[in-house]
């Protein structure tokens, strides 16, 4: 692989890696069409703590990470995001419907110093219309070197507002919060505002519907005016 391809590869790549002394998470928040939400949310364990949890893992203290167990490590750290994942709808906690977790042990599961990942997908359906959600993230994660957070807004949705704490006039879309919270006070929080296609398609034809009428009134003003216009010269 050519020196730019390796950059490009890179660069690609970077908003997702593995730090060999700690673990980063990231979380990625889609908007998807009829008001759905996707939630996204990837732990990358670097080297050091990978020793630990891959010893966790090997439930039968064989020195290998079998695909069973794996899938149990996965499935461990569902159920300890299911409990610090905070996510409120329109002011209600909502649990987003999970997906089997995927994990990735880089094509070696032996116990060792070898980094992995497990990747969580999840999806909520508050239904059509505009809503409110916020965000905070109290699943504990060892080592933890570093959170992303990222709003991805789809084609039939609009991100109309996004702040991390209290709510300003932002629209912000990327948060990156550097190791464990300082203190307990500190808020990490994320909320945002965003609308369907289905609210923004009903106002579009407004202007429409306006001229048209408008055309209507001038079109047959325009007609009287003929009508009357005929019976002066005859």
């Amino acid at each position: 692989m050519t020196a730019l391809a390796l950059l490009l590869c890179s660069a690609a790549g970077a908003h997702q890696s593995f730090v060999p002394t700690g673990s980063n998470r990231y979380l990625k928040l889609t908007l998807l069409g009829g008001g759905a939400l996707r939630v996204s949310y990837t732990v990358m364990i670097g080297q050091m703590p990978a020793l630990a949890a891959r010893g966790v893992a090997d439930l039968n203290h064989d020195g290998v990470v079998d695909p069973s167990e794996q899938a149990a490590a996965g499935r461990a750290l569902l159920d300890e995001v299911s409990r610090g994942l905070i996510v409120e709808v329109d002011g209600v906690r909502k649990v987003p419907a999970w997906e089997t977790p995927v994990t990735d042990f880089t094509s070696d599961a032996h116990v060792g110093a070898l980094p992995f990942s497990v990747d969580l997908v999840g999806r909520l359906e508050p239904g059509a219309g505009s809503h409110e959600v916020r965000i905070d993230d109290e699943t504990p994660i060892e080592q933890l070197s570093e959170s992303e957070i990222r709003i991805e807004e789809g084609p039939a949705a609009h991100l109309v507002a996004a702040w991390q704490g209290h709510e300003d006039s932002g629209r912000q879309i990327h948060f990156l919060f550097q190791g464990p919270k300082r203190s307990a006070i500190e808020d990490r929080s994320i909320g945002l505002r965003y609308t369907d296609g289905s609210t923004r398609s009903r106002r579009r034809p407004l202007p429409l519907a306006i001229g048209g009428t408008l055309l209507g009134a001038a079109i047959a003003s325009y007609l009287m005016w003929r009508k009357r216009l005929r019976k002066r010269t005859n």
